[in-house]
């Protein structure tokens, strides 16, 4: 698999080059933490892919079992799981030296996710592609990063929804709704403290003015 990998690495992509890859990304060997700095490699040449040649292992994908198809699904969210969570952290790298591995396997985990949307007949319920491991991590500091930088470089699990679960999506949708509630009156607020201070304005000025300055506040407030 080493000497797989580094021809891979090293060549243009072809299209035997994309069948090697569907073959190794299904490798059971690679189901143990021993395998995974080899792996993260591997799903990292496969994220990084040309759109087309997403497109090609997309369509693949559709025709694996579904047996085969669940079990990479699993790999994959098991490998997200324990970068997160290592049960035993000096058997993987520090996470500043593989911080890519998570984005990486995130984004193949999104072609088979797509896979399965097109499929005539889904391979697994689209409940199965929750990752429970992220209920257990600071997801409104990633939604907060989501809405400062969007769907930029920068990766945030908030730009592939399909992996957050029903407990998550809830908690940042109800989060977010009390802010936006907040900002609302915030904005209320400085309205009536306007108007206040047009009314103050107005009844300073003499009765038979009051009308052409109440006119121009009024266009001030809606138009400028």
């Amino acid at each position: 698999m080493n000497f797989t990998l580094s021809a891979l690495f090293c060549s243009r992509r072809t299209k035997d080059d994309l069948r090697a890859y569907f073959i190794l990304v299904q490798n059971p060997q690679c189901t143990s933490p021993a395998t995974y700095v080899i792996y993260a490699h591997l799903l990292r040449q496969i994220a990084a892919l040309a759109e087309a040649d997403h497109n090609f292992l997309m369509h693949w994908f559709k025709k694996l079992s579904q047996k085969r198809f669940k079990q990479l699904v699993e790999r994959l969210h098991f490998f997200i799981s324990t970068r997160l969570f290592p049960a035993k952290p000096e058997e993987l790298p520090p996470m500043a030296k593989c911080y890519w591995w998570i984005p990486s396997a995130t984004k193949v985990l999104s072609l088979l996710n797509a896979a399965n949307s097109i499929s005539c007949t889904p391979f697994m319920p689209f409940v199965d592609f929750y990752n429970l491991t992220l209920d257990h991590t600071d997801f409104m500091e990633d939604y907060h990063t989501w809405q400062t930088h969007g769907n930029s470089t920068r990766f945030t699990f908030c730009q592939f929804p399909f992996i957050l679960s029903t407990v998550v999506k809830k908690a940042i949708i109800q989060k977010d709704s009390e802010q936006q509630m907040i900002s609302m009156a915030r904005v209320r607020q400085r309205s009536l403290l306007t108007l206040s201070s047009i009314y103050d304005s107005v009844i300073t000025v003499p009765h038979s003015l009051r009308h052409i300055y109440i006119y121009i506040y009024i266009y001030i407030y809606i138009y400028i």
